[in-house]
């Protein structure tokens, strides 16, 4: 499955209300239970057991209005190191990172919006924080 026909499976998902997500000021996160994930990409050598509750990404807040970067909640490395076949892996983290794309196209919509949850100095100060990769504050 190429990663644009993923990021259309995310899409369609998200209609359908398959997709759980809380995105907002002090970050959150965007994805799916693992067995949806499962199901969605037609895998059948993969258990949900084997994945962590949760396939997609999070954003942690990092205080003052600055988010940081948003981060697939497992990796393929992760994933084949506790048994997830290398291909099934792969498919996987690309429905994470489609995860994560539209995780950032919600949020930079709302930050477009007038009245919305950020101002120019927190935009600016998480841009910086996600281009040096911060995840957390502490």
């Amino acid at each position: 499955m190429k990663t644009n026909k993923i990021y259309e499976l995310v899409r369609k998902m998200e209609e359908a209300n398959e997709l759980e997500y809380d995105i907002g000021h002090r970050g959150g996160t965007y994805g799916a239970r693992a067995a949806k994930v499962i199901d969605a990409l037609g895998m059948t050598n993969v258990s949900a057991e084997m994945l962590p509750n949760k396939t997609g990404v999070y954003c942690n807040y990092l205080g003052g209005g600055l988010r940081g970067t948003v981060n697939v909640l497992a990796t393929a490395s992760e994933m084949v190191a506790h048994g997830v076949p290398k291909n099934a892996a792969k498919k996987i983290e690309a429905f994470a990172q489609a995860c994560k794309q539209r995780y950032e196209e919600i949020e930079q919509d709302w930050a477009n919006d007038e009245g919305s949850f950020t101002d120019e100095w927190s935009e600016a100060g998480t841009a910086m924080n996600r281009a040096a990769g911060v995840v957390s504050a502490y």
